[in-house]
């Protein structure tokens, strides 16, 4: 990344558990090595046809209840995740677009959710490749923790939805459909918020975060559509990044996820 942090492995053995942090996008300097990686990574997977400029955006980067996440292995960019926290009061989701039955019936029930796209994994970096996935996929669980969602969604391809219904409980909601720019469909899945936190923590410790960490990342407030685009409160990502391993002693969470 352009303006990523200098950091040095100075005495670190390299047995050790390579380093990973989070940042937050608050530029358009930041935002455009995601956009950048995003198409590296499409690419790779044959989802999309190449284009002009080899950067993969739209307009749901621009929404006011969106969250764009880099991941950072030793300050180098090997994931991104674009969070929208939608509500009655704030709707705006990238998947509405692909699933506006089901997510408008969410809506008018009251019910909120987190929906996480343009998950993407830079997989030349293979040394911490068992942990980035995950590290990257945890940010969603924040979000609903944080802003106390009823529900997350997950818009995968056939092949990944065992793994989501697996590991985090989820629901099929809509077979696989054609998805926006995407050369292969989507399905929908989602799951309760509660019922997430209450099976999958216990069985998966590493996801679970602290108040404080919570903050970091998405700010004082809670209330979805209020200060959200706004940098975080306690950290404006233009200095330092918030570290998996900056934690209490007694969370109980491994510094390193595998």
């Amino acid at each position: 990344m352009t303006d990523a942090v200098e950091r040095t492995n100075g005495d670190r053995k390299e047995s050790e558990a390579p380093e990973l942090s989070y940042r937050r996008v608050v530029n358009d300097a930041q935002l455009e090595d995601i956009v950048r990686l995003r198409y590296r990574c499409y690419r790779r997977e044959g989802m999309i046809d190449p284009l002009p400029e080899p950067r993969f955006a739209d307009r749901y980067d621009e929404d006011p209840n969106v969250f764009i996440f880099g991941v950072e292995l030793e300050g180098a960019l090997v994931a991104s995740l674009r969070i929208h926290v939608a509500s009655p009061e704030m709707p705006f989701c990238a998947s509405f677009e692909t699933f506006p039955e089901i997510l408008g019936a969410m809506l008018d029930r009251g019910e909120s959710f987190v929906d996480p796209t343009r998950f993407v994994v830079d997989r030349t970096f293979r040394r911490a490749m068992a942990q980035i996935p995950f590290a990257t996929v945890r940010l969603a669980a924040m979000a609903a923790e944080h802003f106390q969602t009823t529900h997350v969604l997950a818009t995968v391809r056939a092949e990944h939805a065992p793994f989501y219904r697996r590991f985090c409980d989820m629901e099929v909601l809509a077979p696989p459909r054609q998805y926006q720019s995407l050369k292969r469909p989507l399905g929908l899945l989602a799951g309760r918020s509660e019922e997430i936190s209450r099976s999958v923590y216990p069985r998966h410790p590493h996801f679970a975060s602290t108040h404080r960490e919570r903050v970091k990342l998405f700010g004082l407030s809670r209330q979805i559509g209020l200060g959200m685009n706004e940098p975080p409160a306690l950290n404006d990502n233009g200095e330092e990044s918030w570290h998996l391993s900056e934690r209490p002693a007694n969370s109980n969470a491994p510094t390193s996820i595998s």
